[in-house]
């Protein structure tokens, strides 16, 4: 079962999933790869992924909240980071 920050995920948050993925897929298999454009693009995606676990705390502020889902979404994010401060993309 996959977790979610509500009941019924919202559009940010399954947005935010289908990204984490994309980005998680690319880390793993392309680090040393991604350069130019691609880099910038990662780099986006990264500060986008921010923005939608934002604004899904701010949707679930009025239902009830997983903390635990929340959690695991910024540890994920929090992970890509380091990956692009580690290897200064």
């Amino acid at each position: 079962m996959t977790l979610t920050a509500t009941q019924i995920p919202t559009k940010a948050e399954v947005n935010l999933r289908r990204l984490l993925a994309v980005c998680e897929k690319q880390a793993s298999e392309e680090i040393s790869l991604i350069r130019g454009s691609d880099k910038v693009k990662y780099v986006a995606n990264i500060k986008y992924l921010r923005k939608l676990l934002e604004q899904i705390e701010w949707e679930a502020n009025s239902e009830q909240i997983d903390k635990t889902a929340i959690s695991e979404y910024s540890r994920k994010i929090q992970q890509l980071s380091n990956i692009v401060d580690e290897n200064k993309l």
